[in-house]
Parts: C-alpha cells; sequence; structure tokens
C-alpha cells in the first residue's frame, strides 16, 4: 500500500515537473526583421488622446497580456496629453497555431525534444476621433514558445524573460506609427489645397465635404481662429453645428456664451430673454441652483454688449455662489445666520479690520466651491482663467486646504 502510494506521488511530481519546466519565447516578426524606430507623426503632438485594447488573444495568460497592454499603452505619448481628441485603439487576435503535435514528443522524451508551438497574430491599429474611424492599420508577427525540464534544448528557439513581448509591442507600434505617417502625409497635400484660401467658407466646405480627415481638427481649429470681435456668438454656434467638437477651440473671450447647465447656458437665456418675462427668468435660474461662474468684468461687458440684461446675469451669479431664490428663503427666525447675509453686507467703518468668523469662512468656501465647479464647464482654454479670477475672489487659506 505504502509502495503504490509512493509510486502515485513519484508520478505526480514528475507530471508537474514536465509541465512547468524552462520556457522560452521569441517574437517573429513579419519579413523577419525588427521594423526601425519612427517618431510618432508630430500633427498628434498638439492635441489630447487615449489609448484602448479591447481585445488582445496573446498566448492565454493575463500576465502577459497585461504587459502588452502596458506596452502598447506607449502610444499614449504620441500625445500632448490624456483627453478625448482621439483615440488609440489596439485589437490583437490569434490567427493560427502550428506546433502542438511536438508535446507529444516532449513527455516521450522526458523533455529532451522540447514543446515547440508557433502561433500566428494580426495587431490592428485604428486611430478614432470620437465614434469615427479615421485611419486603420493591421499587420502580422508571429511568437514561438518552447518547453523544456532536463535539457537546456528549449533556450536554442527563444529567450526567458519578458524580452520578445517589449519586442512584440516596440515593433508593431513603430510599424503603425509609420503607416498612420504615410496616410498623413499623403492626406496632407489634398488638405492644403483645399483651405488655400484661408477663409471661413473653405474651412467649411472642406469639413462637409471631408467627414472623416484626419485634418478635421485643424480644420476647427483654423475656423475658431477667424471668429470675429464683435457679435461671436452667431458665428460659433454655426460651427458648434457642424461639429460640436469646435467647443474645444472656442477662445477663452467667447467661451462664455457657452458656460451654464445644458438648456439654460448663456446663449440660450440670451434667446429665452426675447420671448419670457424678465423677472420671471431670473428667478428660473436662481432657483434652479445650477451654477455658471463668477464672471470678470471683461466677460460682463461682452456679454452685455451681446445684448443679456443685467437682471439675468445677476441671476447666474447668484446661482453660481449658492445664493437662494427669493421665493425659496424661509422665515428670518429658521435661515442660518450664513444664508441670511447679503451677498455683499454693509459694515461699519471700523469692521474691514476685523478678523472673519466661522459662519464667514463656510459661507465663502461654499461659494468657491460652487463657482469652481462651475468653471469645470468651460471649454479647455477658459478654464484656467476662470479658475484663477475664482481664486483671486475667494482666496482664503482654509478654503484652499480643505478643498
Amino acid at each position: 500500500m505504502q509502495n503504490s502510494l509512493l509510486r502515485v506521488t513519484l508520478l505526480a511530481l514528475m507530471s508537474a515537473v514536465l509541465l512547468s519546466g524552462c520556457h522560452t519565447r521569441s517574437y517573429l516578426p513579419p519579413d523577419g526583421q525588427m521594423a526601425p524606430s519612427v517618431a510618432p507623426p508630430q500633427e498628434l503632438s498638439a492635441y489630447s488622446g487615449s489609448v484602448s485594447s479591447s481585445k488582445i488573444e496573446m498566448m492565454h495568460q493575463s500576465g502577459r497580456e497585461e504587459r502588452l497592454r502596458k506596452g502598447w499603452n506607449e502610444a499614449a505619448k504620441w500625445f500632448a496629453g490624456d483627453g478625448t481628441d482621439y483615440e488609440v485603439a489596439i485589437d490583437v487576435k490569434k490567427t493560427d497555431g502550428k506546433g502542438g503535435w511536438t508535446f507529444v514528443t516532449y513527455l516521450l522524451t522526458l523533455s529532451l525534444l522540447p514543446y515547440v508551438e508557433t502561433n500566428s497574430y494580426e495587431s490592428t491599429m485604428e486611430l478614432r476621433s470620437g465614434d469615427v474611424v479615421l485611419f486603420s492599420n493591421t499587420d502580422s508577427f508571429a511568437v514561438r514558445e518552447s518547453l523544456s525540464v532536463y535539457f537546456p534544448t528549449a533556450l536554442l528557439f527563444g529567450a526567458q524573460g519578458p524580452g520578445p513581448l517589449y519586442s512584440i509591442t516596440s515593433d508593431q507600434l513603430n510599424r503603425h506609427a509609420l503607416a498612420l505617417g504615410q496616410f498623413i502625409a499623403e492626406s496632407r497635400g489634398a488638405y492644403q489645397a483645399a483651405v488655400q484660401g484661408g477663409t471661413v467658407a473653405t474651412y467649411r466646405k472642406y469639413l462637409a465635404d471631408n467627414p472623416t480627415s484626419f485634418f478635421r481638427m485643424d480644420a476647427l481649429q483654423q475656423l475658431a481662429a477667424l471668429a470675429p470681435d464683435r457679435q461671436p456668438l452667431a458665428f460659433h454656434r454655426e460651427n458648434l453645428a457642424i461639429d460640436e467638437r469646435y467647443a474645444r477651440f472656442i477662445p477663452p473671450a467667447h467661451a462664455v456664451w457657452f458656460i451654464g447647465p445644458e438648456g439654460m447656458k448663456v446663449s440660450d437665456v440670451l434667446e429665452k430673454q426675447a420671448g419670457e418675462d424678465i423677472d420671471l427668468l431670473a428667478s428660473r435660474i436662481r432657483a434652479a441652483g445650477q451654477p455658471y461662474k463668477v464672471f470678470n468684468d471683461e466677460e460682463v461687458a461682452a456679454m452685455k454688449e451681446g445684448g443679456l440684461k443685467p437682471a439675468l446675469i445677476a441671476a447666474m451669479i447668484d446661482a453660481s455662489a449658492g445664493q437662494p431664490s427669493a421665493s425659496s428663503v424661509a422665515p428670518a427666525a429658521a435661515v442660518p445666520v450664513a444664508v441670511q447675509a447679503d451677498p455683499v453686507p454693509a459694515q461699519p467703518a471700523d469692521a474691514a479690520a476685523a478678523a472673519p468668523t466661522a459662519g464667514d469662512i463656510a459661507a465663502d468656501c461654499a461659494k468657491r466651491l460652487a463657482a469652481m465647479q462651475a468653471c469645470d464647464q468651460i471649454p479647455s482654454f477658459g478654464k484656467n482663467i476662470c479658475k484663477a479670477q475664482v481664486r483671486k475672489t475667494y482666496d482664503h487659506l482654509v478654503c484652499s486646504v480643505i478643498q
């Protein structure tokens, strides 16, 4: 009985050793040699982007897949930073596998002859802008894997460690970057010829005629640079109707028109004031409590010049600062001190030097937080300017620490 148990144990140990021996791997480029290192297309470095790798069928082991995903994530360095202007999508699938029969000889010879299998794959890279695929490239490669235990024969067929995995992503990214660069170079001439006039009409026509062009983002940026200084709202609205991503390039001086909650942005309120009682519209803005921002002098002047009523601008500022509407204020006895205070309370002459109370600081911090949240709704060029103004307006040290 003991001898039988010993035999079973030894057989199990031998099987475990045979199945977990020296493992090597080698990367086989499609043409037998590594692609040269190439710089990513310069045009991408002016925009934001991200990398996704939704499907990677590599050697059926998640640990190796994660290393490959990390390698392909290097494509994020092609962009100025993380964002949504572009997306690089990587897809890797297995297409063939050969050599599985060598596992039989591997067992029969106690790994004198290694187990050697060669798997073929395809990697596809897509460059996307939103839901539109601008470019796609597919490349093939193979990976040879070898296994042995008692004899170092597997070392004749590859190398141990993660080196081959890094070679896969490095070589494939170089090949995809080279193909993308060639595509951009080939389409650049047609783009430059189409917008040669440099007018609003030429850029709008190009955008209308080329919905999947790589140079669409550049055309939107150039179009935004042609915005008129006076009455620019209609100009920007027409361009937003062509492509919503135009909002990313609206100049900071004009971005104020597109601040606010959906359906009640500054430009929407401008339209509504023509057919609605001003006091009623102002009350709706305050009651909604949806933040806009703390507008600076230049922005207030621009809104007034555009025709927006001062009472509505004041309502937006109140909503951003968290001020309640007149109809929603509770009786004085039930309202906390911080809420009862006027936006700019009158103070005696000697009060300016007095230290702020905890209630004052809490009220300021609440206003600062609401204003910061409103700034986040501004297109990227104006966001930092907005936040700088908020910090200047509510500069108490405690607010900066707790928020």
